[in-house]
Order: structure tokens, then sequence, then C-alpha cells
């Protein structure tokens, strides 16, 4: 009877042991990876007054190769405040708004964008339009800012410090003092400025559009680059402190830019979009900036080679 027992209970560890362990190493397989840090969390230690612990990691591509130039949380000063939000994402890059806030001043914030792309370590080298592994790890891939930025800052300090007698040495009228100080001030701007003016001014944007495309197709040529201006769009140019019109770029033969400053390779203004195009996003060579407001009107930011 005893043998009988022990023969059962042998019988029962044989298919138990093994049962434990197939149900012990499913659920270790089963078990979701720990989730990667998130872009817009990076960048905000990056940038945080003690830093990120071994920054090099977070780092790829242009911004490794530049590593001693780019800015760093603990290289800046203690009165900067530093903001950072979420400009665009998707499951292999993101772009995030940086900005750098001198309390002891009125001086316009440095902007800054910072670019990131999904990769593994061995794909570090990758060119940026490769296909790379979406379930990689979160890098910085460039830190951009607009070139023009300083220059736009510098001409706005002379401007507010103008004095009479500069300004009719220097300009036909007060009107046209008016026009460069507001433009230049504008330009100089943060993004949520430049967007709030347009969403402001919309319906003049909207006017100045249908002017624009009117003139267009109102010439024969098919090669068109720029709009002759007539006095209705001049006189919208002026209301809403654009210097340019330019029809297409390199990547973007049919969109319209609305030029706050700049030529069209390296400029900040506005831009639409005609309906079916590809959408455009936010690149380190390129659109450093791109904000959509809807209805194919965009604000941007560009820096690159070309038109």
């Amino acid at each position: 009877m005893n043998g009988s027992r022990n023969l059962q209970f042998s019988i029962f560890l044989y298919f138990l042991i093994p049962l434990c362990l197939f149900t012990s190493f499913a659920t270790h397989a089963q078990k979701p990876p720990a989730p990667s840090v998130q872009p817009l969390d990076i960048v905000r230690e990056f940038f945080s007054a003690n830093g990120i612990k071994h920054k090099e990691k977070y780092l790829c591509c242009d911004a490794k190769e530049h590593e001693d130039k780019i800015p760093y949380g603990k290289n800046i000063a203690d009165n900067i405040r530093r903001e950072a939000n979420l400009l665009y994402a998707d499951n292999k890059t993101a772009v995030i708004n940086v900005m750098l806030i001198d309390t002891t001043t009125k001086s316009n914030p440095l902007e800054l964008y910072v670019f990131l792309r999904k990769e593994n370590d061995n794909t570090i080298k990758v060119i940026r339009d490769a296909k790379t592994d979406a379930t990689g790890d979160w890098k910085i891939e460039a830190i951009r800012t607009l070139p023009l930025s300083r220059q736009l800052n510098r001409n706005l300090d002379e401007l507010r410090q103008a004095s009479k007698d500069d300004i009719s040495r220097c300009f036909d009228s007060q009107q046209d003092y008016e026009f460069e100080l507001a433009n230049t001030t504008l330009a100089a701007s943060p993004d949520k400025d430049i967007v709030q003016f347009l969403n402001t001014n919309i319906k003049k944007f909207d006017t100045l559009l249908t002017k624009t495309k009117e003139a267009l197709y109102s010439v024969n040529e098919t090669n068109i680059k720029r709009v002759k201006w007539n006095a209705p769009i001049n006189k919208l140019l002026k209301e809403l402190l654009l210097r340019n019109i330019v029809i297409g770029s390199d990547d973007c033969p049919d969109c319209i830019y609305f030029i706050l400053d700049g030529i069209i390779a390296t400029s900040v203004g506005f831009m639409y979009v005609q309906s079916g195009i590809k959408p455009l996003k936010p690149d380190p060579d390129k659109y450093i900036s791109l904000r959509e407001t809807g209805r194919g009107w965009y604000v941007y930011k560009m820096m690159g080679k070309g038109k």
C-alpha cells in the first residue's frame, strides 16, 4: 500500500516540477519591458541645473559630434529659467522646444529646438533618413536655434534706443520706423507669440492669401516664384508686418511663404500649405520649428541651404 502511494507521489512530482518551471518561465517571458525614458523627460533633465547623469549616453549624430559646443544644464547661469515643451513627436522622432529665460533682464528668451530620435546603440551611425528600429532608446540628435535670432535681437535693441534724430536720419518717415520696430519685435518673439499673432489676424491672412492666389493666376508664366505686389497686397503686408511673399521652395513647390524676416532659406514667418500636400514636419536641417495652426496655416522657422 505504502509502495503504491510512493509511486503515485513520485508520478505527481514528475509532472508538477516541469509544470512549475514552465509557468515561471512563461510568466517571466511575458513580463512587459520597462518603459524607456521619454523625450521630454530627457530634455528637461539635460537642461536642469544639475544636468543629466552620463549625458554621453543620450547623445548621437550631430549632437554627439559637437558635444563640446551644445548648451548643457550645468553650464547655464543660475539666473536663467528653463522651460521645455513637446513640439512634435511620432514613433521614431521628437522635437522639444526649450526656452532659456534671463530673469534679470527684459531681453527675449533664447529659444532652442532639441531633436531626438529613437534608435539602438548599434544604429547610431546610420544616416538620418535610414529606417531605424522603433523599439530603441531616445537620443538627442541635434540642438538648433534660428541663426537670425541674435541679429534680430541686436536690431531690436537699437530700434528701441533710437532717438528722434536717429529716426529722422535713418527712416523716411515715422511710419517706416514704427513698421520696422513692430516687425522686428514680432520676428524676434518666441513661437507662441507669433502663433498668437497669426490666430488674432487670421481673417486678414486669409484675405492676403486670396489676393496672392489671384495675382498668381493672372500671370501666364508657370514658373513664377514671386508675387508682383499690387496696392491691396502691399497694404495687407504692412498691416501684417510682413516683408515678403515667396511662392514655393525645394521641398514644397506649392507652399506660399509670408516672411517676417530673412530670405527663404533662413527665415521666420508664416506658411500656407495647399490641401492634399503631404504634411511637413520639423527637421534639424530645414524646418527647425513648424507649428500647425489649422486650415493649412503654419508658423515656421527655417534654416538651410538653397531655396
